[in-house]
């Protein structure tokens, strides 16, 4: 690799001189809006998921094992680690808003439960759907799931978890596919 030649002061001989860092150096720092995404993330307590309809892959980022302390057992998928960690009142309302948007590709916003090892988070999931161009099938489902247990706490109703459609405008771009591996 050729190294890029800056000028310097005159006053030193040949008047250029190369950097002490490659651009081989720089690719390992994060550009400076990704580490402002990912400080703004876990100020929320948000983190992102991916779920592939051909693979049955499920992909959570890091800030989602870090809030949840999600751990996978021994030959358990992400997915079936997952819906264990929901809690059992939510799970069905979830299983089936999950199925219908993966089948119908219906988009859905939720608001449930996790167990922990201290009791129970509250948290929001949001769904996207990527669908196929040519058949219009849903093929990828993306989302966000943040931790809203501080706020659940303020405004505490039993009756207060909800799943419904989300309404999709538009076609809505999905900045997932720089960190998901499966979009």
């Amino acid at each position: 690799m050729r190294k890029r030649k800056m000028p310097r002061d005159t006053s030193l001989s040949n008047g250029y001189v190369t950097p002490s860092s490659t651009s081989e150096d720089l690719k390992d720092k994060p550009p400076p809006w990704k580490r402002v995404k990912v400080q703004t993330a876990r100020l929320l307590k948000v983190g992102m998921w991916a779920y592939n309809s051909e693979t049955l892959e499920m992909w959570l980022s890091q800030e989602v094992h870090r809030i949840f302390k999600i751990k996978t057992e021994a030959n358990e998928t992400k997915f079936s680690c997952f819906k264990r960690l929901i809690h059992q009142d939510d799970r069905d309302l979830f299983l089936y808003l999950f199925e219908r948007a993966a089948n119908k590709g219906i988009p859905y916003q939720m608001t449930h439960r996790l167990y922990q090892e201290k009791g129970e988070k509250w948290c929001r999931t949001r769904c996207r759907i990527a669908k196929q161009m040519s058949t219009e099938d849903p093929i990828r489902l993306c989302g966000t799931i943040q931790d809203i247990t501080c706020f659940k706490s303020l405004t505490h109703s039993k009756h207060d978890q909800k799943g419904y459609p989300m309404s999709c405008g538009g076609k809505e771009e999905s900045n997932m596919k720089s960190e998901c591996p499966i979009v």
